[in-house]
């Protein structure tokens, strides 16, 4: 009995610690997606650049063979 007795968890303190493990997990799971979305905005504004860059460098290309023709 006296085993059972310290082996015991009372449920009140069970749905303490199941609270703060899924308090624990939502904060963690909050942090990735902020990464993520950080991450994908960068990723999103660096191919813009590099898109622009193209286009300009093309552009820029093409306006020098129009002068020299």
């Amino acid at each position: 009995m006296t085993q059972i007795e310290k082996d015991y968890i009372s449920k009140t303190k069970h749905e303490n610690i199941l609270t703060n493990e899924l308090l624990d997990l939502k904060a963690i799971h909050a942090r990735e997606v902020r990464n993520l979305e950080e991450r994908l905005e960068y990723e999103y504004s660096q191919r813009t650049k590099e898109s622009i860059n193209r286009i300009r460098n093309e552009y820029e290309g093409e306006l020098r063979d129009l002068k020299g023709k």
